[in-house]
């Protein structure tokens, strides 16, 4: 009982972190690939970030067990492999934003 309490603030503090990290990244400079100089005008680096990463970083924001919930109601009974397979694949992404804000620590 104890473990599952503690794991689920763990969880809770990782989804405010990537929350915030989603937030603070219309904020970051880019180095445009053309000119290769650096860009940071606030309106072309929000456009470039939500042409880019943004959409896979608000899904790996999404708590896993909304997204169970929203799959399942979505699945067909007969198709519970492609909902593994999406659980799995939100969990990877998850987990690899998560070693991203750790090295960024």
């Amino acid at each position: 009982e104890e473990a599952m309490d503690s794991w689920g603030k763990f969880d809770l503090l990782v989804t405010v972190v990537f929350w915030i990290d989603l937030i603070i990244s219309f904020f970051f400079s880019y180095v445009d690939p053309v000119t290769n100089r650096e860009v940071h005008s606030l309106p072309r680096v929000a456009k470039h970030y939500l042409r880019t990463t943004f959409a896979i970083n608000l899904i790996a924001c999404i708590p896993e067990e909304f997204i169970k919930v929203v799959l399942e109601g979505l699945s067909d009974i007969a198709y519970p492999d492609s909902l593994n397979q999406a659980l799995r694949a939100a969990r990877l992404q998850r987990m690899s934003r998560l070693a991203r804000v750790a090295r960024l620590t």
